[in-house]
């Protein structure tokens, strides 16, 4: 399927590499360009061969095309997403041709996989997720919509992130614990405890930064 990326920062060539490297048993890509209201850089994208097509106003000329969402932010992520879909665009998931699916992996629609990433068994994705470069997830967890799993995070089995949440790079979290919704766990951090909606835990063991009234 022709496939256009929405984000041309540094987050969204790393998802054109991914896709240009994308497992066929996936599905088929063929990527078009990027869609970005922002200024790219056109050097580094003239470098990578990839066309720059515009802001999201050029989406209904690619009305029938997929996309997949190259932001890191799940709230710019959210947004977008729903541009493109409201201007007849279909999401489409990209899994990175090195990346380690195992049986029983569901993925959601506009899921990125990147390079060197783990996914066991009883994996599900809610919409729009992304996992990062060498990340691992284990047995029996759910990343719900939207959530941004950072390079090398690992979780362990029968985790829950719930939506939005972002564990940063380099995180652990503990076998069986729940990250809240719109949660963020800083670099580096050890989870050993569930993590409530809206809050930001960072350090080793992971505590409180920063609460939020946040309801799941």
């Amino acid at each position: 399927m022709r496939t256009l990326i929405l984000g041309a920062g540094g987050h969204g060539r790393d998802v054109l590499v991914a896709l240009r490297a994308h497992d066929r048993r996936h599905g088929a890509r063929e990527f078009v360009g990027f869609v970005d209201d922002g200024i790219p850089d056109l050097e580094r994208l003239r470098r990578l061969d990839a066309p720059f097509l515009g802001g999201t106003e050029v989406l209904p000329e690619h009305e029938g095309a997929g996309f997949v969402v190259g932001v890191g932010s799940p709230d710019a992520r959210h947004l977008l997403a729903t541009k493109a879909r409201e201007a007849g665009l279909q999401e489409v998931t990209v899994v990175h041709g090195q990346a380690t699916i195992g049986e029983d992996v569901v993925l959601g629609a506009g899921t990125v996989i990147c390079a060197g990433a783990r996914l066991t068994t009883n994996v599900r994705t809610g919409i729009h997720v992304h996992v990062n470069i060498n990340v691992t997830v284990a047995h029996d967890v759910t990343l719900d919509d939207y959530v941004t799993l950072n390079p090398q995070a690992a979780l362990s089995g029968d985790v829950t992130v719930k939506a939005a949440a972002t564990v940063g790079t380099g995180a652990v979290v503990r076998q069986g614990l729940t990250i809240g919704s719109r949660a963020t766990i800083g670099a580096g951090a050890a989870v050993v405890k569930d993590v409530p909606a809206g809050a930001t835990w960072a350090g080793v063991p992971a505590r409180p930064l920063y609460s939020s009234p946040l309801e799941e």
